[in-house]
Formats: structure tokens, C-alpha cells, sequence
């Protein structure tokens, strides 16, 4: 399910102590559903980050 506004309530949710998960197959696709900004707006926002993707996306790791 796509909520376009994730990326802007992700960091809020956290601090109020409602916590999310975001799940994605790869970087492409969050990109592709947030767009690049709020993609990175996700990432740093993360308190925890789980990487099971494969070793080629180095950058990730």
C-alpha cells in the first residue's frame, strides 16, 4: 500500500511513539514511490534499518 504522505509523518509518528515499519524490495522502489528526497527523508529517519538485499548495493550497506 502506498501512502505518498509517509515520508513527511514518518519522523513525527516515531517522536509521538507510534511506531512504523516501512518495507521495500530494493532502494529503486522506494525512490520510485517517494521520489529520491523522500526516500532519504525515510532513510534518515529510521530508528532502525534492516538490509536484505544483496551485496551489490554497497552504498546501502
Amino acid at each position: 500500500m502506498r501512502w505518498p504522505e509517509l515520508p513527511s509523518v514518518y519522523s513525527y509518528y516515531g517522536s509521538i511513539g507510534i511506531i512504523l515499519n516501512a518495507y521495500f524490495q530494493s532502494r529503486a522502489q522506494a525512490i520510485d514511490a517517494f521520489g529520491k528526497d523522500g526516500w532519504q527523508t525515510l532513510w534518515d529517519a529510521a530508528a532502525h534499518r534492516v538490509y536484505g538485499g544483496a551485496r551489490q548495493v554497497i552504498e546501502t550497506l
